[in-house]
């Protein structure tokens, strides 16, 4: 997409930036709110291990990702993040969030995410949401597949916060 590019070669603009659309995107949360709102996802879609460097989120990424959550809880909103693609490599960043909840992808694109791990790893700062695969196993699965599936990643998480969700959207 090319943001990747100019986000090494310009850091400073970059971060600029997305400061900028956080600002913007919250004046609109602030508007959710006064509508009666109680929380807000927001999709963090190219911030994974699998389109950036963690340590390229952890230096430009994560101070505004944790400033923009922060400002969400100030108000008195929920805040949770949608993560997209391999978030493992980022986790104890993401934890240093503070996020109310944490949603994310199901596993694919060569890379895996388990719940478990996830689940572990956050330590019960944040309500996890599951990864239920929307095409394998709500769209060609059968019952009995959404039963195990569910069921498997209950027993994963081991009595953690966790909130049973599909991964991705759900396709018609």
């Amino acid at each position: 997409m090319g943001f990747e590019r100019r986000l090494i070669e310009n850091p400073e603009n970059t971060a600029y930036y997305i400061s900028k659309i956080c600002d913007i995107t919250f004046e609109r949360i602030k508007a959710l709110k006064d509508l009666g709102c109680s929380g807000y996802i927001s999709s963090e879609t190219y911030c994974s291990a699998d389109i950036l460097s963690p340590q390229c989120y952890h230096d430009i990424i994560k101070p505004i990702h944790k400033r923009y959550f922060k400002k969400i809880s100030d108000i008195g909103m929920v805040g949770i993040g949608y993560f997209t693609g391999n978030i493992i490599p980022m986790l104890d960043d993401i934890k240093d969030l503070k996020l109310d909840g944490l949603m994310m992808e199901e596993s694919k694109k060569n890379f895996a995410l388990d719940v478990g791990e996830v689940a572990e790893s956050l330590e019960n700062t944040c309500a996890l949401f599951g990864n239920l695969d929307s095409v394998w196993i709500l769209q060609n699965g059968t019952e009995s597949d959404v039963i195990k599936e569910i069921t498997r990643q209950l027993k994963a998480t081991k009595g953690k916060r966790f909130i049973m969700a599909n991964g991705c959207p759900i396709s018609f």
